[in-house]
């Protein structure tokens, strides 16, 4: 019973991870697309190349984009290219071509992965947990049923008597 109860309890504390994980998740991302639209309005208002070149290294400054590339008749990159490990948000420029902005998402690799083995392990405790109670519960429970069936060799048990004044 308390095994059952403490299975519960560790499956309803990963879902509320799994749920608070899922919410910081949407945070982040909403952040990073509001970002990439204020980077986007400042990007598509310079007038000049030499501006655009200016205006995205400092929004690469910031720290929170990690890459732009500029979708256009003629297509420019600032910062991080491209690869592994970064979330691209496309916005259309203003009158032609479009935006990508490159966000750095290894920290929410890194909470996907240890949310995953952070519910492995649990799952797999309280797997082991169950098996071996079911394992011992045999072993636990013998004994009580071998002092009932001595008890029955000496006395007859009334129906009205509960079992542990009938072995006493």
């Amino acid at each position: 019973m308390l095994t059952g109860f403490l299975v519960v309890v560790v499956l309803v504390l990963l879902l509320m991870m799994r749920n608070f994980f899922v919410d910081t998740e949407d945070a982040i991302e909403s952040q990073w697309r509001v970002i990439a639209a204020a980077s986007a309005a400042q990007l598509s208002a310079a007038a000049t190349d030499r501006d655009m070149d200016t205006r995205a290294v400092e929004i690469l400054d910031r720290g929170d984009v990690a890459g732009i590339h500029e979708n256009a008749n003629r297509s420019r990159s600032w910062g991080v290219a491209g690869g592994r490990g970064f979330q691209a948000i496309t916005l259309p420029r203003g009158h032609n071509g479009s935006f990508t902005f490159l966000f750095d998402a290894a920290p929410l690799n890194a909470a996907r992965q240890t949310l995953l083995l952070t519910t492995i392990i649990a799952i797999g405790g309280s797997a082991a947990a169950v098996i071996l109670l079911l394992l011992y519960l045999p072993r636990i429970t013998r004994p009580i049923d071998e002092l009932i069936a001595q008890a029955r060799k000496v006395a007859d048990r009334d129906a009205a008597q509960e079992e542990t004044d009938y072995l006493i």
